[in-house]
């Protein structure tokens, strides 16, 4: 499997482990949208660390500069909502048919198939974060 390809699988389920267990209603995004709350963190760390690396670059040898951490961050916040919308919309035939996949299961095996995403959507996105810190300190 490429990169890619896992990590879109990854996302996916990630997506459908949120969505599990509830009456999707239509085939919109409305019913999605605390997946995309909880992939906003983990989109906007990268998103983040590329604006600060832009704005580095543009502003290195000027005495005295500033770094808007703070209005960089609200960017990033507004463009991971942005991409999280996207990636539902586009991944929807995908999602489904994970929710499908997910209701063939047992009970049990249910539970641990919505847990085990969001465990490693927490870790993944902590350890994002400790990057992410370290390189806004240096």
């Amino acid at each position: 499997m490429q990169p890619f390809a896992a990590l879109r699988a990854a996302l996916v389920r990630v997506i459908a482990a949120l969505g599990a267990g509830r009456g999707l209603r239509r085939p919109g995004i409305d019913d999605f949208i605390p997946a995309m709350l909880a992939l906003t963190p983990l989109l906007a760390l990268p998103v983040f660390t590329l604006l600060l690396g832009f704005l580095r670059f543009a502003t290195r040898g000027t005495p005295g500069r500033r770094e808007p951490l703070l209005p960089l961050a609200l960017d990033s916040a507004v463009l991971a909502m942005f991409i999280a919308s996207s990636l539902v919309v586009r991944w929807r035939p995908a999602i489904d048919a994970a929710l499908q996949r997910h209701d063939a299961l047992a009970p049990e095996a249910q539970r641990a198939w919505r847990l085990l995403p969001l465990v490693m959507l927490l870790v993944v996105t902590a350890a994002t974060f400790a990057a992410v810190v370290a390189f806004a300190r240096r």
